[in-house]
């Protein structure tokens, strides 16, 4: 191994370790740039241009990098600073496929040990925030210290991306409990099982939603997809057996009902203001979202074509709020971005910008189905149904996950259709 090679091995082990714990010790882009770096001085570019030249996925990410560049052209001045964090946060989905679909350095042992060590990372850090749960509570004796925002904070991660992490690290588990059994001795398929159970519970004290939901969706299709009947039932059991756990936790159980109770309502475009009528209380998660994506297709009947701007799409919202007296979201809460990826993408740049990425999930979906890649299809349906309640590739934790998962599949996936060939 030389020393190119040995560095650009470093980096991504650094960069798989530091994915969930990057803000406990801050280290997770200074992985990123010496991979960058690395990459720079590996002379071999004839290799990285044929390798680029089949991965369409590269090209998505290259054209909706540039048409968010583009988009400052049009960003007013007063947001243009925005419209450069964004497009800094949203580098890594041009940059990570870039460069590790460009290079093709590892087999599917290498690839799975970085999977590992994610999950093992994970796992490390969500052991902390229960050990400093558990010191917190005999200090406060509150229970709600082990749940939602609370319990992520102990890592200084946002609940819904801890829970998208456990959600993908589940997904991952899963392919070595089965069908990769004969690979692992059976020690190591008790740790997985413990793992994914382990997972499990911590989704549930974190109680988001839509990652729950998500989840057992998705893993209730690939469960049918890999073994059928056998699937529906076991899938079956697991919707009873979560359904039973939130019935019957007050914290969980509260969280829930918002989201089925279809009553509640923001009424919009009014002469006066309702949605600060419960002040106090706060309005439930789908009741907001609602209200929001009402407000955001305001601003889509007049720039549907080319977007607002990269740095304008929380201004023009913001406007859009006052105007329709949606006070809890402009003045009571400012900074409510659309809620959707999809949405959010629309009002930014465009229609071109919104069929970029569904052009770059439907590569992934296709792909996945036609090499029956069960991973790859979980994976990515799974960030498809949680980018449909948040703006997921809007922040640096979802980018960075979603560019270094899926660029390993693909990588994966490449060097299975090598050894066909």
């Amino acid at each position: 191994m030389n020393i190119i090679q040995f560095l650009y091995t470093l980096a991504l082990v650094a960069f798989s370790i530091t994915l969930p714990i990057d803000k406990l010790i801050g280290v997770n882009s200074v992985a990123l740039l010496l991979l960058s770096v690395t990459w720079l001085v590996d002379t071999s570019w004839k290799t990285k241009w044929k390798n680029l030249k089949k991965e369409p996925f590269v090209w998505i990410w290259i054209a909706f990098f540039f048409l968010m560049l583009a988009g400052l052209l049009y960003t007013d001045k007063a947001n243009m600073a925005w419209g450069w964090n964004i497009l800094q946060r949203i580098l890594p989905l041009m940059a990570i496929p870039l460069i590790l679909l460009s290079t093709q350095r590892f087999d599917d042992t290498w690839i799975h040990r970085f999977f590992l060590l994610f999950v093992l990372a994970l796992f490390g850090a969500m052991v902390f925030a229960l050990g400093k749960a558990f010191y917190l509570y005999t200090k406060e004796n509150d229970i709600t210290i082990f749940y939602n925002e609370r319990l992520s904070g102990l890592i200084r991660m946002s609940g819904i991306y801890l829970a998208s992490f456990i959600g993908v690290a589940m997904l991952i588990l899963s392919e070595y409990i089965y069908p990769r059994k004969t690979q692992y001795k059976n020690w190591q398929k008790i740790f997985f099982v413990f793992l994914f159970a382990f997972f499990g519970v911590m989704m549930l004290l974190l109680n988001i939603r839509m990652a729950i939901g998500a989840f057992m969706i998705v893993y209730a299709i690939l469960l049918i997809w890999k073994i059928g009947w056998k699937g529906v039932v076991i899938a079956g059991v697991g919707f009873v057996v979560v359904g039973v756990v939130i019935a019957n936790n007050t914290i969980l159980k509260t969280k829930f009902k918002e989201a089925i109770n279809v009553k509640e309502k923001i009424i919009l475009r009014d002469t006066i203001d309702h949605s600060l009528d419960t002040l106090g209380r706060g309005w439930g998660g789908r009741a907001l979202r609602v209200a929001i994506w009402d407000c955001s297709t305001d601003i889509l009947k007049e720039d549907w074509l080319l977007g607002v701007g990269t740095g304008d799409t929380q201004t023009e919202l913001t406007k859009v709020y006052r105007k329709n007296n949606f006070l809890f979201a402009s003045e009571f809460n400012a900074g409510y971005n659309a809620h959707n990826q999809f949405l959010e993408t629309w009002l930014t740049v465009g229609i071109v910008g919104f069929i970029l990425l569904l052009l770059n999930f439907g590569y992934l979906l296709k792909k996945a189905i036609i090499h029956k890649n069960y991973l790859l299809f979980g994976f990515t349906l799974f960030v498809v149904l949680n980018c449909m309640t948040e703006t997921y590739l809007q922040r640096q934790k979802g980018v960075s996950v979603y560019a270094f998962m899926a660029s390993m599949l693909l990588m994966l996936e490449r060097k299975k259709e090598e050894n066909k060939d």
